[in-house]
Protein backbone atom coordinates (compact mmCIF):
# COMPACT_ATOMS: atom_id res chain seq x y z
CA UNK A 1 0.00 0.00 0.00
CA UNK A 2 3.05 2.34 0.67
CA UNK A 3 3.94 1.64 -2.98
CA UNK A 4 0.78 2.48 -3.99
CA UNK A 5 0.62 6.27 -2.77
CA UNK A 6 4.49 6.61 -3.90
CA UNK A 7 2.66 6.07 -7.42
CA UNK A 8 -0.07 8.33 -7.42
CA UNK A 9 2.47 10.84 -5.52
CA UNK A 10 4.92 10.34 -8.70
CA UNK A 11 2.36 10.74 -11.33
CA UNK A 12 0.75 13.94 -9.85
CA UNK A 13 4.24 15.39 -9.25
CA UNK A 14 5.13 14.66 -13.20
CA UNK A 15 1.78 16.12 -14.58
CA UNK A 16 2.01 19.49 -12.34
CA UNK A 17 5.46 20.20 -12.34
CA UNK A 18 6.01 19.54 -16.47
CA UNK A 19 2.62 20.52 -17.22
CA UNK A 20 2.47 17.68 -19.61
CA UNK A 21 0.87 14.26 -19.16
CA UNK A 22 3.08 11.71 -18.24
CA UNK A 23 0.54 8.47 -17.92
CA UNK A 24 1.46 5.74 -15.87
CA UNK A 25 3.49 2.94 -17.44
CA UNK A 26 2.92 -0.75 -17.32
CA UNK A 27 5.72 -1.48 -14.68
CA UNK A 28 4.26 1.17 -12.41
CA UNK A 29 0.41 -0.08 -13.10
CA UNK A 30 1.88 -3.59 -12.89
CA UNK A 31 2.91 -3.14 -8.86
CA UNK A 32 0.07 -1.59 -8.55
CA UNK A 33 -1.97 -4.36 -8.99
CA UNK A 34 -0.21 -6.82 -7.14
CA UNK A 35 -0.36 -4.46 -4.21
CA UNK A 36 -3.91 -4.08 -4.17
CA UNK A 37 -4.56 -6.92 -4.77
CA UNK A 38 -7.53 -6.20 -7.92
CA UNK A 39 -8.64 -2.68 -5.85
CA UNK A 40 -8.43 0.08 -7.59
CA UNK A 41 -9.26 3.83 -5.66
CA UNK A 42 -9.45 6.94 -7.45
CA UNK A 43 -10.53 10.37 -6.78
CA UNK A 44 -11.10 13.02 -8.63
CA UNK A 45 -9.37 13.14 -11.58
CA UNK A 46 -7.97 17.07 -12.97
CA UNK A 47 -5.88 19.63 -11.94
CA UNK A 48 -6.11 23.62 -13.03
CA UNK A 49 -2.23 23.23 -13.97
CA UNK A 50 -3.29 21.02 -16.61
CA UNK A 51 -5.44 23.02 -18.63
CA UNK A 52 -6.13 20.35 -21.79
CA UNK A 53 -7.60 17.13 -19.35
CA UNK A 54 -5.70 14.98 -21.33
CA UNK A 55 -3.97 13.62 -18.29
CA UNK A 56 -7.07 12.48 -16.99
CA UNK A 57 -8.37 10.65 -20.01
CA UNK A 58 -4.89 8.54 -19.91
CA UNK A 59 -4.79 7.79 -16.35
CA UNK A 60 -8.51 6.94 -16.68
CA UNK A 61 -8.18 4.92 -20.13
CA UNK A 62 -4.30 3.63 -18.51
CA UNK A 63 -5.59 2.22 -15.71
CA UNK A 64 -8.35 0.20 -17.63
CA UNK A 65 -6.23 -1.16 -19.61
CA UNK A 66 -3.29 -1.86 -18.60
CA UNK A 67 -4.92 -3.72 -15.32
CA UNK A 68 -7.44 -5.18 -18.29
CA UNK A 69 -10.88 -3.38 -15.74
CA UNK A 70 -12.95 -5.28 -18.41
CA UNK A 71 -15.94 -4.89 -15.82
CA UNK A 72 -17.47 -1.28 -15.59
CA UNK A 73 -20.34 -1.81 -12.67
CA UNK A 74 -22.57 1.19 -12.39
CA UNK A 75 -26.13 0.62 -10.13
CA UNK A 76 -28.28 3.13 -10.59
CA UNK A 77 -30.66 3.70 -7.94
CA UNK A 78 -32.59 6.39 -6.51
CA UNK A 79 -32.04 7.33 -3.17
CA UNK A 80 -35.15 9.24 -2.04
CA UNK A 81 -38.32 9.76 -4.56
CA UNK A 82 -38.22 13.49 -4.28
CA UNK A 83 -34.88 13.38 -6.09
CA UNK A 84 -36.14 11.70 -9.07
CA UNK A 85 -36.29 13.41 -12.42
CA UNK A 86 -39.53 11.60 -13.80
CA UNK A 87 -42.77 12.18 -12.84
CA UNK A 88 -44.25 10.01 -11.31
CA UNK A 89 -41.44 7.33 -10.88
CA UNK A 90 -40.17 6.82 -7.29
CA UNK A 91 -37.31 4.44 -5.82
CA UNK A 92 -39.52 1.56 -6.63
CA UNK A 93 -39.09 2.31 -10.12
CA UNK A 94 -35.24 3.35 -10.34
CA UNK A 95 -33.07 0.53 -9.21
CA UNK A 96 -31.19 -1.71 -11.59
CA UNK A 97 -27.08 -2.39 -12.49
CA UNK A 98 -25.29 -1.35 -15.74
CA UNK A 99 -22.11 -3.48 -16.63
CA UNK A 100 -20.38 -1.67 -19.24
CA UNK A 101 -17.78 -3.35 -21.15
CA UNK A 102 -14.80 -1.86 -20.42
CA UNK A 103 -11.64 -2.33 -22.52
CA UNK A 104 -12.63 -2.37 -25.82
CA UNK A 105 -14.84 -0.55 -28.26
CA UNK A 106 -14.04 3.12 -29.59
CA UNK A 107 -12.06 4.01 -26.88
CA UNK A 108 -9.13 1.42 -27.88
CA UNK A 109 -7.62 4.16 -30.13
CA UNK A 110 -7.81 2.54 -33.09
CA UNK A 111 -7.67 5.24 -35.80
CA UNK A 112 -6.22 8.03 -37.50
CA UNK A 113 -6.81 11.75 -38.68
CA UNK A 114 -5.41 12.36 -42.26
CA UNK A 115 -5.13 16.38 -43.43
CA UNK A 116 -6.35 17.43 -39.97
CA UNK A 117 -7.18 21.12 -40.21
CA UNK A 118 -8.44 21.13 -43.63
CA UNK A 119 -11.41 20.96 -45.73
CA UNK A 120 -10.49 17.51 -47.13
CA UNK A 121 -9.82 16.33 -43.50
CA UNK A 122 -10.84 12.61 -43.07
CA UNK A 123 -11.20 11.15 -39.55
CA UNK A 124 -11.22 7.57 -38.40
CA UNK A 125 -12.21 6.00 -35.21
CA UNK A 126 -12.54 2.25 -35.21
CA UNK A 127 -14.90 0.24 -32.74
CA UNK A 128 -13.10 -3.25 -31.83
CA UNK A 129 -15.02 -6.04 -30.25
CA UNK A 130 -13.10 -9.59 -29.52
CA UNK A 131 -15.15 -12.71 -28.77
CA UNK A 132 -12.70 -12.68 -25.05
CA UNK A 133 -14.09 -9.47 -24.75
CA UNK A 134 -17.43 -9.37 -25.54
CA UNK A 135 -18.16 -13.10 -23.74
CA UNK A 136 -16.97 -12.33 -20.68
CA UNK A 137 -18.37 -9.30 -19.90
CA UNK A 138 -21.99 -10.87 -20.59
CA UNK A 139 -21.10 -14.11 -18.81
CA UNK A 140 -20.83 -11.69 -16.01
CA UNK A 141 -23.76 -10.13 -16.27
CA UNK A 142 -25.66 -13.33 -16.78
CA UNK A 143 -23.73 -14.82 -13.51
CA UNK A 144 -24.70 -12.01 -11.53
CA UNK A 145 -28.50 -11.89 -13.13
CA UNK A 146 -28.64 -15.70 -12.62
CA UNK A 147 -27.56 -15.68 -8.71
CA UNK A 148 -30.32 -12.91 -7.98
CA UNK A 149 -33.13 -13.70 -9.88
CA UNK A 150 -32.98 -10.78 -12.17
CA UNK A 151 -33.92 -10.31 -15.72
CA UNK A 152 -31.21 -8.80 -18.22
CA UNK A 153 -30.95 -6.76 -21.00
CA UNK A 154 -28.40 -6.94 -23.39
CA UNK A 155 -28.15 -3.51 -25.47
CA UNK A 156 -26.33 -3.64 -28.90
CA UNK A 157 -26.80 -1.58 -32.45
CA UNK A 158 -26.65 -4.63 -34.57
CA UNK A 159 -29.26 -3.42 -36.85
CA UNK A 160 -26.86 -0.72 -37.94
CA UNK A 161 -23.25 -2.23 -36.91
CA UNK A 162 -23.85 -5.30 -38.68
CA UNK A 163 -20.36 -6.64 -38.42
CA UNK A 164 -18.60 -5.90 -34.76
CA UNK A 165 -22.29 -6.21 -32.80
CA UNK A 166 -23.23 -9.56 -34.71
CA UNK A 167 -20.35 -10.73 -32.57
CA UNK A 168 -22.64 -9.52 -29.52
CA UNK A 169 -25.76 -10.79 -30.61
CA UNK A 170 -24.20 -14.19 -31.43
CA UNK A 171 -22.81 -14.48 -27.64
CA UNK A 172 -26.30 -13.08 -25.84
CA UNK A 173 -27.77 -16.03 -28.16
CA UNK A 174 -25.12 -18.35 -26.97
CA UNK A 175 -25.34 -17.40 -22.88
CA UNK A 176 -29.13 -17.14 -22.95
CA UNK A 177 -29.37 -20.79 -23.64
CA UNK A 178 -26.60 -21.60 -20.94
CA UNK A 179 -28.62 -19.59 -18.44
CA UNK A 180 -32.07 -20.83 -18.96
CA UNK A 181 -33.11 -19.55 -15.51
CA UNK A 182 -32.30 -16.05 -16.80
CA UNK A 183 -35.40 -14.02 -18.34
CA UNK A 184 -33.08 -12.08 -20.89
CA UNK A 185 -34.27 -9.57 -23.70
CA UNK A 186 -32.67 -7.55 -26.23
CA UNK A 187 -32.81 -3.56 -27.37
CA UNK A 188 -31.37 -1.88 -29.53
CA UNK A 189 -29.70 1.24 -27.51
CA UNK A 190 -31.83 3.76 -29.22
CA UNK A 191 -34.80 1.77 -27.56
CA UNK A 192 -33.28 1.48 -24.45
CA UNK A 193 -32.29 5.11 -24.49
CA UNK A 194 -35.87 5.80 -24.36
CA UNK A 195 -37.45 3.13 -22.07
CA UNK A 196 -34.94 3.94 -19.61
CA UNK A 197 -36.69 7.43 -19.47
CA UNK A 198 -40.25 5.84 -19.87
CA UNK A 199 -40.33 2.83 -18.10
CA UNK A 200 -37.06 2.39 -16.27
CA UNK A 201 -38.82 0.10 -13.39
CA UNK A 202 -38.59 -3.08 -16.30
CA UNK A 203 -35.13 -3.09 -16.06
CA UNK A 204 -32.61 -5.10 -13.54
CA UNK A 205 -29.48 -6.02 -15.05
CA UNK A 206 -28.17 -4.22 -18.57
CA UNK A 207 -25.11 -5.03 -20.38
CA UNK A 208 -24.05 -3.32 -23.26
CA UNK A 209 -20.34 -1.98 -24.70
CA UNK A 210 -18.09 0.57 -23.57
CA UNK A 211 -19.65 3.75 -25.42
CA UNK A 212 -23.35 2.93 -24.95
CA UNK A 213 -22.62 1.76 -21.57
CA UNK A 214 -21.03 5.02 -21.01
CA UNK A 215 -23.82 7.64 -22.35
CA UNK A 216 -26.84 5.74 -21.25
CA UNK A 217 -25.78 5.93 -17.64
CA UNK A 218 -25.51 9.17 -17.84
CA UNK A 219 -29.89 9.26 -18.37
Amino acid sequence: RDRVEDIVAFAFDVVAAAGILEPLGSQELGCAHGALEFLVLVGALGDPRVPDGRHARDILLGTRFELDLYINYRPVKLLHDRLSPLVGRGRKDIDFVVFRENTEGVYVGVGGRVKAGTEDEIAIQEEVNTWKGVHRIQRHAFEYAAARGLRLCMADKSNAMPQGHALWQRVFKDLSAQYPTVKATHLYIDALAMFLVKDPGQFQVVVTNNLFGDIVTDI
